[in-house]
């Protein structure tokens, strides 16, 4: 399957545009400011860092570099005939990413993955906190990451070094920040799939659903009472079945989405013009406005 590479006209105007500095400030706000509000109150974090860190800070970056932000993230809508691949993709996905989970797990050993279980974020809690949580994973956390990870940094590292490259390099550092060893193999492949999705169907809504789909999932088995850490592990087998199945399926799915034609049609192109220019002066009264919700938000919630 061969997937569109940026423009000559791309590598020219955005190759040069901040990626890993842009990476680094949302990472360094998450884990400083985001951390303290998340420790106050747990759901009111989870939005307070995804949309005010890892969702601003993309896209005040390309308001900054003179360009429009919902076309340079590719915000359109599918059409509706790649809709069903889109959903197989994602189902197929989370199979994967479970069976990839359980090998993690039974290589790193139980209490390595019970030390590093995500889930548990979820566990031992009032119900509505437990639903508002399992809210903002569901839709805030795919909608922050997407935009900074797929939307944001796989298109600028796209122009600057190819689109395998940046697949591969975007995959490793979405896995790597998530400070998980016990389900780092199933982050990679989720991150591969959700570039996957964005670069062939050319919108960014694709991998919003499949990272939705795959939190959501998560999230309803822990509330169910499916998902428990300390029941027995998958048998390895299982899972490495579970991969032999859910590997092709989902491949089959993003192919189909490629052959379709859709990235040809949905990919927004960057205007003709010279290389981008960061400058602050172009967000005029927005930074002052981010600057104080951070501010205010983060405030109310810690000393409260």
């Amino acid at each position: 399957m061969r997937l569109p590479d940026a423009t000559e006209g791309e590598r020219r105007r955005i190759a040069s545009a901040p990626a890993f500095t842009v990476l680094l400030v949302a990472f360094v706000l998450h884990f400083t400011l985001g951390s303290q509000v998340q420790r106050a109150n747990l759901p009111t974090g989870i939005a307070y860092g995804q949309i005010l860190f890892f969702f601003a800070i993309p896209w005040m970056t390309v308001v900054a570099l003179g360009l429009g932000p919902r076309s340079f993230l590719a915000l359109a809508w599918p059409r509706a005939r790649t809709w069903p691949w889109i959903l197989l993709a994602s189902a197929a996905g989370f199979f994967l990413a479970g069976g990839l989970n359980s090998l993690n797990q039974w290589l790193v050993g139980p209490e390595v993955a019970r030390f590093f279980d995500s889930t548990r974020i979820l566990r031992d809690r009032p119900f509505a906190e437990q639903l508002a949580i399992a809210l903002g994973v569901t839709l805030l956390a795919p909608l922050g990451e997407e935009v900074l990870f797929r939307g944001y940094f796989l298109r600028v590292l796209r122009a600057r070094y190819g689109t395998v490259s940046a697949l591969l390099l975007t995959s490793a550092v979405f896995a790597a920040m998530h400070l998980n060893p016990a389900s780092f193999l199933a982050l990679l492949a989720l991150g591969l799939l959700f570039g996957l999705l964005r670069m062939a169907s050319g919108s960014l809504v694709p991998a919003l659903v499949g990272h939705a789909v795959q939190n959501g999932l998560t999230a309803a088995a822990v509330l169910l009472g499916i998902s428990d850490p300390e029941t027995a592990p998958i048998d390895p087998l299982l899972a490495l079945a579970t991969v032999a199945v859910a590997a092709p399926a989902t491949w089959v799915a993003i192919g189909a989405i490629r052959r379709s034609g859709e990235a040809e049609m949905m990919e927004p192109t960057i205007p003709a013009g010279e290389p981008v220019r960061f400058r602050l002066d172009r967000l005029r009264t927005r930074i002052w406005v981010w600057v104080a919700a951070i501010a205010a938000v983060g405030t109310a919630i810690v000393f409260t």
